[in-house]
């Protein structure tokens, strides 16, 4: 068996410009928007709901349990995309932003460069977070 090894002489430079495509400077923003909630008997009803669930890379199912965990309500999506939140109280614009950031902040921004190109992927059992820009894995 032999062992080829190759000697690369590159400056400083060089390898920076190999490297600089994967990496930029400037981080991906993730807007979230204001929610369309309207109330009906004791339910509120996001009407943007799909929206979210767009915004988020299609993480409907980790959104809806983290609603149910967060606010210990009962919630469903009805087939026009809006969700049912089923509570005793009235859930305001600003406490569903506010409860979106938190979603986006712990399922959907890479922790390492902040992007929001990411997947959900489970290995031995344990939900992780990987990033599709600096390709960095975190545990949720």
């Amino acid at each position: 068996m032999f062992i080829i090894l190759i000697k690369m002489d590159l400056s400083f430079e060089q390898l920076f410009d190999r490297i600089a495509p994967s990496i930029d400077s400037k981080k991906e923003k993730l807007c979230i928007d204001i929610p369309d909630i309207r109330f009906k008997d004791s339910k509120s009803w996001v009407h943007n709901f799909k929206h979210y669930v767009e915004q988020f890379n299609d993480r409907e199912d980790e959104l809806l349990e983290f609603i149910k965990n967060e606010w210990k309500v009962e919630v469903s999506v009805k087939d026009d995309g809006k969700l049912c939140i089923k509570a005793k109280r009235r859930y305001t614009a600003e406490s569903f932003t506010n409860l979106m950031v938190n979603f986006a902040k712990t399922f959907v921004i890479c922790k390492s460069c902040g992007c929001s190109d990411t997947n959900l992927i489970r290995e031995s059992g344990i939900k992780l977070l990987k990033c599709n820009k600096c390709f960095s894995t975190s545990s949720l």
